[in-house]
């Protein structure tokens, strides 16, 4: 019984290091501000080895996600469905994902190691902090 433990918990940690860019974990110490004004309980945020942001936005009534990453810093929605464990983690397809850019992407995105900002498509300036 030790041994397929044992077994199991080395092939877990071999999974994570292999997926390690495209594994996306919760940040629960990750603020989001929507316009300045603090977004509580309605927004999940996740974050890859590389600090990419996936930000899963529950509000408004509807099921929005966002995903900016360090290699193009253009905040979109990924093309192909996440597979994700509910509100934990998400595993995304490539390292480099496919997004498709929001409306007006290309305003007001800045991205550094704890802060990412960007514009949504409804025009929401939209700054997440990350610990």
């Amino acid at each position: 019984m030790k041994k397929i433990l044992l077994l199991l918990v080395a092939a877990a940690i071999v999974f994570v290091i292999v997926m390690k860019l495209r594994l996306y974990i919760r940040d629960p110490l990750a603020k989001v501000e929507r316009d300045d004004i603090a977004v509580n309980g309605d927004v999940r945020v996740m974050i890859n080895y590389a600090n990419d942001v996936l930000l899963e936005d529950l509000s408004h009534g509807q099921h929005r996600i966002y995903l900016v990453q360090h290699w193009n810093r253009t905040p979109g929605v990924p093309v192909r469905p996440l597979q994700c464990l509910q509100g934990v983690v998400c595993l995304t397809d490539a390292e480099q994902t496919a997004v498709t850019p929001i409306a007006g992407a290309g305003r007001g995105v800045s991205m550094s190691d704890t802060l990412v900002q960007f514009v949504d498509e409804s025009g929401s300036k939209v700054k997440i902090t990350l610990r």
